[in-house]
């Protein structure tokens, strides 16, 4: 499932698309995950993206790799990722959502961190964060049943 919407996207990079909604499920990895941050990073005059990567195993190298993607879509309004279940620790969550709070044109963001390695703690660095963005008109952040609850 992942190798025919990847090869899809690495042949259609050369067009234009305002909206683009992936899903990827059970099938990625940290090598794909950067295969994938790659190819998006054609897709600059995106104004809407959802990407959901629910239960892969993104890690840290795999979260940076998206956050660093991340920061190529400067014409960005609607963002919703989905990363729960990913082994995502501390501070790989943490830079995805500080690169989030450099856009300057996103109005709507949805960002599920939840069920990763990342205690009620540490969530609460994500909401502040996302808080401090005064541009968003909508913001849904969640982090519930967080799997390490320890400071």
């Amino acid at each position: 499932m992942f190798k025919k919407k990847y090869q899809f996207l690495k042949r259609s990079s050369s067009f234009t698309k305002q909206s683009l909604r992936l899903e990827f499920s059970n099938c990625i990895d940290e090598q794909k995950v950067s295969d994938l941050s790659n190819t998006l990073s054609n897709y600059t005059e995106l104004q809407t993206l959802v990407l959901d990567l629910t239960q892969n195993e993104i890690g840290h190298l795999g979260a940076q790799c998206l956050a660093q993607m991340l920061t190529k879509f400067t014409k960005l309004q609607n963002l919703k990722l989905e990363l729960s279940h990913n082994n995502i620790g501390i501070e790989a969550g943490l830079m995805i959502t500080s690169g989030l709070s450099n856009f300057t044109s996103l109005k709507n963001l949805s960002l599920n961190i939840s069920l990763n390695e990342i205690s009620t703690y540490q969530s609460k660095k994500f909401k502040r964060i996302i808080t401090q963005m005064k541009k968003l008109v909508k913001k849904v952040i969640s982090c519930y049943g967080i799997v390490n609850d320890q400071q």
